[in-house]
């Protein structure tokens, strides 16, 4: 028999049934036992371990009557005048259950996909299935609800999609796909803001790409969030990640947003492995970049197109001494420092006018 209700639960609680959706519940103790019943649909559930999971501070008596109470209230809900007594959910004088032929849920799917990838025989279809059940991840299980339950699983399913991502974006690499990689990586860090490995696989591709800068802009909003949320700096590997995105060339009178399209050597070493670092003078352990790129002016004389200098601001090499500062590239007008610490006055740098 085809499912007659669908019953979506990541991102939200909603049900839907042909062109009816219903996303409000009378309260919602009779919105968790719902969603709670369309998670193990095929289980029978004793009437009293949906009391004590609903009201663990009620006597048995009191549970009782506020279970009938709400499963009266589904069954007005969810079975319509047309449809049978216990077409939907099924009771009886010790458990209550929901009929799985009857019902369909995004959870279920989620899970069949993920399945499917790891039993595909071709990347393609891997590759497919992963598409699909990160597609269904509309948000995390059932938001606002906190029986344990909910949240037990709410990590479990979280989890299983972060993998999925992952997955997805190491075969995109392969695939030499790094524009879809790098936005599979943008939604891998925005569910897990404070996971390192997400923010890893996001720097080396926006640096793929051809986009330094906003990896470092990426690493420096992490590097506060972790210090603000957790007390804790980035691990040694993400730092380091971030210096070697850092130290690596510019391309001589190029911004960065237009830098030519790797080859397939440079996205494996970009990818890969990491660049040398620059020099044993180097800062170490938490360092502040700065990004610097001179602006010109087109000349006013008739001919003459705008151009950037090639030697360093004159004001530079002392600020550089004075506060602790290493040039870790130069290209044209384009300027990449590190400096061991943020504090202290700033650089007084000021723009070279143009010849």
């Amino acid at each position: 028999m085809e499912a007659m209700f669908r019953i979506e639960m990541l991102g939200g609680l909603r049900v839907r049934q042909n062109e009816r959706l219903i996303t409000r519940f009378r309260t919602q103790k009779a919105a968790a036992l719902l969603a709670y019943l369309a998670c193990y649909p095929r289980q029978s559930h004793p009437r009293e371990v949906l009391i004590q999971s609903l009201w663990p501070d009620l006597d048995l008596d009191a549970g009782r009557n506020n279970l009938s109470t709400i499963l009266t209230y589904l069954r007005h809900q969810l079975e319509p005048p047309e449809l049978p007594a216990g077409a939907v959910l099924v009771a009886d004088r010790f458990s209550l259950g929901i009929r799985a032929s009857v019902v369909s849920t995004d959870v279920a799917e989620f899970e069949a996909c993920v399945r499917a990838a790891e039993t595909a025989t071709g990347d393609a279809a891997r590759m497919q299935a992963l598409s699909d059940a990160i597609a269904l991840y509309t948000g995390e299980l059932l938001p606002g609800y906190y029986e344990d339950w909910v949240q037990t699983e709410r990590q479990r399913l979280a989890e299983v999609y972060l993998l999925a991502l992952r997955q997805l974006i190491r075969a995109l690499v392969k695939m030499e796909e790094l524009p879809r990689a790098l936005d599979y990586a943008l939604q891998a860090a925005q569910a897990d803001p404070l996971r390192e490995e997400s923010l890893r696989d996001l720097l080396r591709l926006y640096a793929a790409t051809g986009h330094p800068g906003e990896a470092l802009q990426q690493y420096r909003q992490f590097e506060a969030r972790l210090r603000k949320e957790l007390g804790q700096a980035p691990s040694a590997a993400t730092r380091d990640l971030a210096r070697q995105i850092a130290s690596q060339p510019l391309a001589p009178g190029r911004r960065q947003h237009a830098s030519p399209a790797p080859t397939q050597a440079t996205k494996q070493a970009k990818l890969e492995r990491a660049p040398a670092s620059a020099s044993q003078a180097a800062p170490a352990g938490t360092v502040t970049f700065l990004l610097m790129e001179m602006e010109t002016s087109p000349s006013s004389r008739p001919g003459r197109e705008k151009t950037l200098p090639d030697t360093l601001p004159p004001t530079l090499p002392a600020c550089l001494q004075q506060h602790g500062g290493y040039l870790f590239q130069q290209a044209g007008g384009a300027y990449r420092l590190a400096f061991a610490s943020a504090a202290g006055p700033p650089l007084p740098i000021r723009p070279i006018a143009p010849q």
